[in-house]
């Protein structure tokens, strides 16, 4: 009763926010859509050189502007629903095939997995990954990797076809956002460099080919991983456009790692990762405590199921996540002079929730030698009771905040799709001018709102302004306020 309790809460929660999809916006998009339709596969070579090294995501956004083009429609909808799907089907991957391992194994999985998916959306910003379409399709690829990785090594990933799927799921990480690469390059290089450190201190031949077998998967992604960082320092990280924080903090390694370790520590232990009030620390504390203890718990019990490999990938896999999570705040103290943006900080909210729960099962799987049958079915009756509990119980904590905001977005449903389609109906007119009309971003959803005033197409026009002229072909345009 409490598993299935448990289980439709998640499903409700996570069904609340997919029901705003069709309410979310447009931010670079008038700008990116515009310059692919004049320059085509050229611009999108360009933006990979010089500005955004993603080569899967980019593609898909070059797509995504041919499909609007197609059909004259912002299609924000139907591309956000296939990517939440996406996401879906990485986190669901692995209790899916964890059947195999027994039912109890499958339910602790799935129940684990669905909790960690309803937490995503809890507690923090989440317009920017899960509502944009032009940063969801760098975003989503990647959080639903690290949510299946996380999944397949609760229990490990020991075969052929299972590492064949891990190194497929590395590559799309690699190529879908530079936060994805940095996981991969220290996944993969952790990996890869303790194997051939092992075969270093072995000499049989059997152990030979069984290193060089495990070893192969990891090479690749490593590959990748390295040449988006080629693309990185050899493009964007040269700008100094792009310093609006502190320019004493900004291009300065050591400063940025300095500035980076104390905001790491707040995004940690606050509920929304920004903030270190009361409040923040009390509910963060709270779900982030339930939510380790019924991983813990609930890892604990299927520890006869878990593989020999577990461990070492799931240590292998925390350290990544840290890693990347860490090396990301260092990245933006670097590029920017101060803590940006939004998309950053809801992965870094996710992230820091898959450290957590890897962490827990880590520890769970301590003990894993020492179980006998009997403590077996104890501990899993216990965990049937106590891991979807406290499940519950970190879920309905972190969605205290969010309640509200949900509401909101909700009751402004009508406003953010008329706007939208008003503008677009403006836009798509005859008339050599339109009118754009914006309303004051969601809660949940976001949006963005621009200086209202009258705008006319001239070379002094800012970019984001002139995106949306080019896009629409008008010559001026007269922004609403809110």
């Amino acid at each position: 009763m409490l598993y299935a309790l448990t289980i439709g809460v998640c499903i409700v929660i996570i069904g609340c926010f997919a029901g705003l999809i069709p309410a979310g916006h447009w931010q670079d998009e008038f700008f990116t859509f515009a310059a692919f339709r004049k320059g085509g596969l050229h611009f999108y070579i360009e933006r990979l050189v010089t500005w955004s090294p993603r080569p899967v995501s980019e593609l898909l956004i070059f797509a995504y502007s041919r499909a609007v083009d197609q059909f004259g429609k912002p299609l924000i909808a139907p591309v956000l629903a296939i990517l939440w799907v996406t996401l879906m089907a990485g986190a669901l991957y692995p209790a899916i095939i964890s059947g195999r391992a027994g039912t109890a194994t499958r339910r602790v999985i799935f129940v684990i997995v669905i909790g960690t998916l309803a937490l995503f959306f809890l507690g923090h910003p989440v317009a920017e990954v899960f509502y944009w379409p032009q940063g969801s399709m760098a975003y989503i690829p990647t959080l639903a990797v690290f949510v299946m990785l996380f999944g397949l090594f609760l229990v490990g990933v020991d075969s052929l076809p299972q590492r064949t799927v891990c190194t497929a799921a590395l590559v799309l990480a690699a190529t879908a956002s530079e936060l994805g690469a940095m996981f991969v390059a220290a996944f993969a290089g952790i990996h890869l460099g303790s194997r051939v450190a092992r075969l270093m201190l072995r000499s049989d031949s059997t152990f030979r080919r069984l290193l060089d077998r495990a070893t192969i998967p990891w090479i690749l992604p490593l590959v990748v991983s390295s040449g988006v960082f080629v693309l990185m320092k050899s493009g964007r990280l040269n700008s100094a456009a792009e310093v609006f924080g502190d320019p004493s903090i900004a291009h300065h390694v050591s400063i940025s790692v300095l500035h980076a370790m104390p905001q790491y520590l707040i995004e940690l232990i606050s509920l929304d990762g920004q903030t270190l009030n009361a409040r923040n620390i009390l509910f963060g504390f709270v779900a982030k405590t339930c939510y380790f203890a019924a991983v813990y718990i609930g890892v604990r019990s299927i520890r006869g199921s878990v593989r020999a490999e577990s461990s070492v990938q799931l240590s292998i896999f925390l350290i990544a996540i840290a890693a990347a999570s860490f090396m990301s705040l260092v990245g933006a103290f670097y590029q920017f002079g101060v803590v940006c943006c939004e998309r950053h900080d809801t992965m870094r909210q996710c992230m820091s929730i898959l450290l957590l729960g890897s962490v827990a099962a880590l520890i769970a799987q301590l003990g894993r030698g020492r179980s006998t049958q009997s403590n077996e079915r104890r501990s899993r009756r216990a965990a049937f009771r106590w891991c979807p509990a406290l499940i519950l119980c970190a879920v309905l904590v972190s969605s205290v905040t969010s309640a509200k905001l949900l509401a909101n977005d909700y009751r402004r449903y009508g406003q953010f799709l008329g706007a939208r389609s008003q503008t677009w109906a403006s836009g798509s007119a005859t008339a050599p001018g339109m009118v754009v009309t914006q309303v004051t971003p969601g809660l949940i959803v976001g949006g963005v709102v621009r200086p209202a005033g009258v705008y006319v197409r001239s070379g002094e026009t800012p970019w984001f302004l002139a995106g949306i002229l080019d896009f629409f072909g008008k010559k001026s345009m007269t922004l609403t306020s809110p």
